[in-house]
């Protein structure tokens, strides 16, 4: 049968068409499902619930806090004491052992030096009254020799008091006595350098006019391998000045005596400083409560 014999097909009506509604989409109904189980699934995240703490609480961590930060001060102050405590029984011992160490050299300085103002007196009154008639240049040859020659200096040992100024240590000595005592040995000891420049610069002064006067090769002997120190009697008519001049002598005595007084009054500063290392001693000993070795 051909098209044309076919009958038309039966055209169902249409709803909608003939009701006038927009038409619907068409829903999947397994999407539909999925979604609502996954909504279901969803977690709900709730903030937790704080129990409130009361003002006794929060004192109590409070405290707690601040106890534990004051422990750890005191511990490290505690800390710091122990170790500033050694250290400052350290420089005490060791400013002790300088300073028996100067008291021995300045006693031995102090001994020297006063044999020394006795040549120089002799030697310088020997100077002013030279008589050429009298046999006496042997002698003032001596008495140079033993007065102008190996000055008696000595220098403080300053290993200790260096340390305590330069590293900050004075403030590791917490005793004021002990304190005050070093302070006034570092004083008299810059008194006594003082004193010491002007000792220097008076024998390089009398060496100055000592070698236009004696000849100093009648100081020593040079028939043996090395030159010995020469001795002689004063009545030794061999040893004889190179220039008995009346005013360079007295020229040379004036400066004899001059150097006579700085000398002497050397040993007073000798004796000053050796007084306050006996004291310093002392007082070291007696505020730290170290026995004398």
């Amino acid at each position: 049968m051909s098209e044309q014999g076919q009958p038309p097909e039966e055209q169902l009506p249409d709803e909608n068409i003939q009701t006038g509604e927009t038409p619907k989409p068409l829903v999947n109904e397994k999407e539909t499902l999925n979604t609502t189980t996954e909504i279901e699934n969803m977690e709900v995240h709730h903030h937790p619930q704080v129990e409130k703490k009361n003002f006794k609480e929060y004192l109590l961590e409070g405290l707690m806090i601040f106890f534990a930060v004051m422990l750890g001060f005191f511990a490290e102050n505690i800390r710091e004491n122990i170790t500033d405590n050694s250290k400052e029984k350290e420089y005490i011992i060791s400013m002790i052992e300088d300073a028996k160490t100067d008291t021995a050299n300045m006693r031995q300085a102090i001994e020297l030096n006063n044999h020394r103002v006795t040549y120089l007196d002799s030697l310088a009154a020997l100077c002013l009254n030279y008589d050429a008639h009298k046999n006496m240049d042997a002698k003032m040859y001596r008495l140079y020799r033993f007065g102008l020659t190996h000055p008696a200096f000595i220098n403080p040992i300053e290993r200790t008091i260096q340390q305590l100024k330069s590293a900050g240590g004075m403030r590791l000595i917490r005793k004021k006595g002990a304190a005050d005592s070093i302070i006034l040995y570092d004083d008299v000891a810059k008194k006594l350098f003082d004193q010491q420049a002007y000792y220097e610069l008076y024998q390089n002064k009398s060496v100055d006019i000592a070698d236009q006067l004696f000849n100093f090769q009648r100081f020593w002997s040079f028939g043996a391998a090395n030159p010995v120190l020469r001795i002689f009697t004063d009545k030794d008519s061999s040893v004889r000045l190179i220039n008995n001049d009346k005013e360079k002598l007295i020229q040379f005595g004036n400066i004899i005596v001059v150097y006579s007084g700085v000398v002497d009054f050397y040993n007073v500063r000798l004796q000053e400083m050796n007084e306050h290392a006996i004291n310093l001693i002392n007082t070291l000993q007696k505020e730290y409560n170290l026995k004398d070795e």
